[in-house]
């Protein structure tokens, strides 16, 4: 082939190359979104059924609701890393709180909008404006300076801390959620993070691969590589 014809097929390769990735990319994004619009909506069905138990309601209702939430659990395919685990032990949970200090969740769910108002340089309102000097005040003390810059791995972190503290009132619970994601929605999103979510079926296999699976796995990779050189 020509010189200047190769030159051109090869420029054309690159483009579609560079496309694909930045597609991926892309869907990635998407998928990670996803995942975590999941695991707040599981927590809240999940709250709605240990609401329902901590104020006595009739036996079919709670069942009804717990139902409700193992339903939309089991359709869900896409889940943040360890979050499949961490609904499953919240939902097996929810039914057993009955002593449940309240003031305590809802001073842990003010804490965690506090925080994530904080990373996303979002106002507090002013019923949590101490809190918040309380909380700069503590990480100012531990060497930590006012938590501005969260990365990825902190804020899916406070997202599973969200989930496991459990359920107070609904309105109360409903208003502080609204209020944790307007932060969030605020985060940074960087395509080229690691990935922060798997799907339901990935996440069974990594926790079953034997030594055998992996190396099969690798050997796959390297011939892959060794092709490309």
């Amino acid at each position: 082939m020509p010189r200047t014809e190769a030159r051109g097929l090869n420029d054309r390769f690159e483009r579609a190359i560079d496309l694909c990735r930045a597609r991926v990319a892309q869907q990635h994004l998407r998928d990670t979104e996803q995942s975590f619009t999941n695991l707040f909506e599981a927590s809240r069905s999940i709250a709605a059924y240990e609401w329902a138990a901590l104020r006595g309601a009739e036996s079919s209702d709670r069942e009804t609701l717990k139902q409700s939430a193992e339903t939309f659990i089991a359709g869900v395919r896409q889940w943040p890393k360890e979050g499949l685990k961490a609904i499953k032990d919240s939902l097996a949970h929810s039914g057993s709180s009955a002593d449940a200090d309240l003031g305590a969740r809802e001073r842990a769910l003010r804490l965690l909008c506090v925080r994530g108002e904080i990373q996303s340089e979002i106002p507090t309102p002013a019923e949590d404006e101490a809190l918040r000097r309380e909380h700069q005040v503590q990480r100012l003390m531990q060497g930590m300076g006012q938590g501005v810059g969260a990365d990825h791995e902190e804020w899916n972190a406070m997202a599973l801390e969200w989930l496991r503290i459990g359920a107070i009132a609904p309105d109360l619970h409903d208003s502080l959620r609204d209020r944790f994601l307007r932060c969030w929605e605020k985060r940074p999103m960087d395509s080229s993070a690691p990935a922060a979510f798997l799907s339901d079926g990935a996440e069974h296999r990594k926790s079953h691969d034997g030594p055998t699976e992996k190396a099969r796995r690798r050997g796959r990779d390297g011939s892959i590589a060794e092709n490309r050189r």
